[in-house]
């Protein structure tokens, strides 16, 4: 399989918005530090509702995900958003990409590679802090 994206969406409990987007915001950074396999890593904040958050990821594959999300760092910055957070608020949607503008190109497996559908220009880094 080649590149996966990942949606995550999760609503801030009353009075920690603030330390949720700091928390959420630990995770492009160590990608900028250098963490390996991240094609895009995308932090969003609801207009409508400021404690509700977005999370859009896209990794080369899946063995990115895992190493991304196996160090002692990333269960702190679970353990440490799980009280922060309403649980039942939070949903995951796995998904391939199908086709991206914006960024890329993304890695093809050879089933996509028959495809031109994964092409575009790579998305500029984006600060909003």
């Amino acid at each position: 399989m080649g590149a996966v994206t990942y949606f995550v969406r999760m609503v801030a409990k009353p009075g920690q918005a603030e330390a949720v987007q700091e928390l959420l915001l630990t995770n492009p950074r160590r990608i900028e530090q250098g963490e390996r396999g991240n094609l895009a890593f995308g932090v969003h904040r609801s207009t409508d509702n400021p404690n509700e958050f977005w999370l859009y990821e896209t990794w080369v594959d899946e063995a990115a995900v895992e190493a991304h999300e196996s160090g002692d760092a990333f269960k702190q910055y679970k353990e440490t958003l799980r009280p922060l957070v309403e649980p039942d608020s939070v949903l995951f949607g796995n998904t391939v990409p199908i086709k991206v503008l914006g960024y890329g190109p993304l890695p093809l497996d050879a089933e996509a590679s028959q495809s031109d559908e994964l092409q575009g220009s790579r998305w500029p880094q984006l600060d909003t802090r």
